[in-house]
């Protein structure tokens, strides 16, 4: 069941706070903790809950031929470099890459592991799904799918590698909504606790360790043979 977007503080096409800290930051009036501060205001995106089952493996995202060949996708942007877009200088905080080949028409997003959805928020050109994933040794981690031109779960869904979680934008779409969003902006966190802002809102080396990991260094080290050993990101 494709999931409705609905605009709200959660989902509005670019956060109106964001928009403020924006001007905050021009004038040198910019919080200790804008992450915190903008947080609360997500919160009600996200639902607590566990996943049934534990990750058994990792595969790519999308729909090619050999899911646990990392020479399935191709990269457009890695991750941690500064970005212009919001606040000057923001880190990039996700891997965007698409699929390769990239097959014409819509591409296919698919949850990378066995998880469940606790987060859908914001709209165009930014729909997001956040999956929780519990490791074999219990600990908890996180992915994140931006760029969904469709999504096909719902909040509280449990799912597995072989669930759609959407479909990216096509290129007409994207050129439409004024940039390249043909693409998947991927994560993998370590924790949620922002409920999804510190993706537009981390600013340095600090923050972006804390929550986040390289998303293609995890996919090199998870697209091994089954009986290689499965590791989270670092705890922080």
């Amino acid at each position: 069941m494709a999931h409705r977007r609905r605009l709200s503080a959660a989902s509005s096409p670019v956060p109106i706070a964001v928009c403020a800290l924006v001007a905050l930051g021009a004038a040198g009036t910019l919080g200790s903790d804008p992450i915190a501060a903008e947080a609360e205001r997500f919160k009600d995106a996200f639902v607590e809950v566990t996943p049934d089952l534990v990750v058994d493996g990792w595969q790519l995202p999308f729909a090619v031929k050999d899911r646990r060949s990392i020479k399935g996708m191709a990269v457009v942007s890695t991750f941690g470099a500064n970005r212009q877009s919001y606040l000057r200088g923001h880190r990039h905080t996700g891997l965007d890459l698409v699929p390769r080949p990239k097959p014409k028409g819509y591409v296919e997003v698919l949850a990378m592991a066995n998880g469940v959805v606790c987060s859908i928020h914001l709209s165009d050109p930014h729909p997001t799904v956040v999956v929780k994933h519990r490791l074999v040794d219990g600990s908890i981690m996180f992915t994140s799918y931006k760029h969904l031109g469709g999504i096909d779960v719902s909040n509280g869904q449990q799912v597995t590698a072989a669930t759609k979680i959407g479909r990216l934008y096509t290129a007409d779409e994207a050129k439409k909504l004024g940039g390249n969003y043909d693409h998947l902006h991927l994560e993998v966190r370590k924790d949620f606790d922002d409920f999804g802002v510190a993706s537009w809102l981390t600013m340095n080396q600090r923050d972006l360790d804390a929550r986040f990991s390289d998303p293609l260094a995890f996919l090199k080290q998870q697209l091994k043979p089954a009986a290689a050993a499965q590791s989270a990101p670092a705890a922080r």
